[in-house]
């Protein structure tokens, strides 16, 4: 459940970004990416239109996440499935939780972004790295 929520609020905000900005932020909607906060695990990732994989390198844990974009620059995450499966309660509360994600820079490989769980005051802020378009 730790995994879950620390790489979901990885990925929420509600704020927006610049009209210039936004056009940038459509060359992320799909591709291969990675991120690593300091002292934690790097992570890879698949996002093909509606659908984001997640791998922790660690352990090799895969969550499989929806993504639905609001706007150029937004989109939320919704938990599907991980393998391996979580208990039966532990998925009930991820299914439960909605991730919103704004990116707030973009630069040619990278952004940056904000995430927020819905009703959480925590902000998880920074930056994946494209691997391939």
């Amino acid at each position: 459940m730790r995994y879950l929520l620390f790489s979901m609020l990885l990925f929420a905000s509600c704020n927006s970004a610049p009209e210039q900005q936004q056009n940038e932020c459509e060359q992320f909607r799909n591709g291969e990416f990675w991120y690593q906060h300091e002292g934690q695990s790097r992570y890879s990732i698949i996002r093909k239109d509606s659908i984001q994989q997640e791998i922790e390198h660690t352990s090799g844990k895969m969550v499989t996440l929806s993504v639905k974009w609001i706007s150029p620059c937004e989109y939320e995450l919704r938990y599907i499935s991980s393998m391996p499966a979580e208990p039966d309660s532990v998925q009930a509360a991820q299914k439960a939780m909605v991730l919103k994600t704004t990116i707030t820079r973009t630069g040619e490989d990278f952004y940056e972004y904000s995430s927020r769980a819905e009703g959480a005051d925590f902000v998880l802020k920074g930056t994946l790295r494209r691997l391939k378009k």
